[in-house]
């Protein structure tokens, strides 16, 4: 694949993939740098695509990837979302303490959950992806889906309540 040919395919998947990136990063500058890192990847990938048949979702996936890949290493170096400043703005100075931390309690929650339990939630409840999307971005049918996204959301329910009741 040449460089004209990778323009024509991927450059107009550009909208949607910086709106699934921004769903998933929360952030407009890391979005970009999400969807720039995609397309390094695909461009990496260049010789391979001429044998993918929906380039469209294969890009998707490699976009998806490369934020959850992101996410991850934020987590393991500490690096936190500046996005419960926001809450600030709309609530009294305790609620908006008391707002934040439990975002920050929430978002540790879902990192413990099982890997792909954290992804579907994540897309569904977080980037509000639908059931098709989820689907054709992790591979799952829509009852795996479904049912993960259940377990996932009772088993938070369940620690955030134990969090809340008992204060740890």
């Amino acid at each position: 694949m040449d460089a004209l040919e990778f323009k024509q395919v991927f450059l107009p998947c550009h909208r949607l993939m910086y709106g699934l990136a921004f769903r998933i990063m929360g952030d407009s500058a890391r979005a970009e740098d999400m969807v720039q890192d995609a397309y390094m990847k695909l461009w990496e990938r260049r010789g391979d695509l001429d044998s993918v048949d929906n380039r469209e979702a294969y890009c998707m996936t490699v976009l998806r990837n490369v934020c959850l890949d992101a996410l991850r290493s934020d987590r393991t170096s500490g690096f936190i979302h500046d996005q419960e400043a926001d809450v600030a703005d709309h609530c009294d100075t305790m609620a908006a303490v008391e707002a934040r931390d439990e975002l920050r309690q929430l978002r540790k929650l879902i990192d413990r959950l099982p890997v792909r339990q954290g992804e579907v939630i994540r897309l569904r409840d977080i980037c509000g992806c639908s059931f098709d999307e989820i689907g054709r971005m992790t591979g799952l049918g829509e009852i795996n889906i479904r049912v993960m996204l259940s377990r996932a959301r009772k088993t938070l329910r369940e620690q955030f309540r134990k969090m809340i009741d008992y204060g740890c």
